[in-house]
C-alpha cells in the first residue's frame, strides 16, 4: 500500500533527509518523481523502512548518500534518474530481496566499492552503456551481474512496462 504525500514538491529543497528513515508503512517511493527540487538524497534516507519494496528516484536526483536504503529487507526495485552521478558506500547493505537495480544514466555513475555491498539482484542499465559500465572504475569486479535494459524485459517484464520509460 502506498501512502499519500502530504507535503509539495516545493517544500521538498536539495536534499530530502531522513524524514521517510525506519518508516514502517511507505511501500514505494514512485510519488517522489515529483519532488524536482530534490538533488541529492541523505544518508540513510530510506533506512530501514521495513516494507519498502520499489525505490524509484526524483528525476532531480544527482547523488545519494551512505547506507540510503540500508536494511531494506523487502526492497524488490531500486531505480535511478538518467542524471545520476555518485553513490556512496552501503547504499544495498542488506538488500537481500532485490531483484532489479536499475540504472538510466548514459555515463556510469561514480561508484565507491561498498556501494554494491551485500546487495543481491542484477543492474540493468541502458544498452547502449552496458560494456561502459563493465569497464568503469567501481563496476568491473561487477561485470557479469550487469545487463542492458533490453533484459529487463525478458527477466521482468512487468518491471520493464511500468517503469523502464518513468523518466520520459
Amino acid at each position: 500500500m502506498a501512502i499519500a504525500l502530504k507535503c509539495s514538491s516545493e517544500g521538498v529543497k536539495n536534499a530530502l533527509g531522513t524524514v521517510f528513515q525506519s518508516n514502517s508503512i511507505l511501500t514505494t517511493t514512485q510519488d517522489f518523481i515529483h519532488f524536482t527540487a530534490v538533488k541529492s538524497l541523505s544518508n540513510q534516507a530510506f533506512g530501514s523502512c521495513s516494507h519498502l519494496t520499489h525505490i524509484i528516484f526524483p528525476p532531480s536526483v544527482e547523488s545519494s548518500g551512505q547506507n540510503v536504503n540500508q536494511h531494506c529487507t523487502r526492497l524488490l526495485l531500486w531505480i535511478s534518474p538518467p542524471n545520476y552521478k555518485s553513490g556512496a558506500n552501503n547504499t544495498f547493505y542488506n538488500c537481500r530481496a532485490l531483484k532489479a537495480i536499475i540504472f538510466n544514466a548514459i555515463t556510469p555513475p561514480s561508484v565507491p566499492s561498498g556501494f554494491f555491498s551485500y546487495r543481491s539482484g542484477r543492474f540493468y542499465v541502458p544498452d547502449d552503456s552496458v560494456e561502459a559500465y563493465k569497464a568503469a572504475s567501481g563496476w568491473s569486479s561487477y561485470a557479469s551481474s550487469i545487463y542492458g535494459h533490453s533484459q529487463l524485459a525478458i527477466d521482468y517484464p512487468d518491471y520493464y512496462e511500468q517503469y523502464i520509460h518513468i523518466y520520459d
